[in-house]
């Protein structure tokens, strides 16, 4: 148990399972793409099933390969009332750079 990860945007509760979707589309020959993040948070001492939060992540991905370059922007939304700060729902945009590559040669 980590007791610093919280079940709720607002920091309260201790979460204790993550449900997590993902669904990417590209186009452009696989350069650009529309990707989509859900994930969920339940909180171990109230519900350990219910989720408690969710985090909700639509972004645009350009690619040339080996680079990346993600723009998101997150909400994070508490899916019960539970929470120190009623309605607080933090949101924010950002940006990703990525470079991939191997240590080893490929034969």
């Amino acid at each position: 148990m980590n007791p610093t990860y919280a079940a709720r945007p607002d920091n309260s509760g201790n979460a204790l399972l993550r449900y997590a979707f993902h669904v990417e589309t590209s186009f452009l020959d696989n350069h650009a793409a529309i990707g989509l993040d859900a994930t969920m948070f339940t909180d171990r001492r109230t519900n350990a099933v219910r989720p408690s939060e969710l985090d909700f992540t639509p972004e645009l991905i350009g690619r040339f390969e080996p680079f990346e370059f993600h723009l998101a922007y997150e909400r994070d939304m508490p899916l019960d009332d539970l929470g120190t700060l009623p309605g607080y729902t933090p949101h924010f945009v950002y940006a990703v750079a990525v470079w991939a590559f191997d240590l080893r040669r490929k034969d």
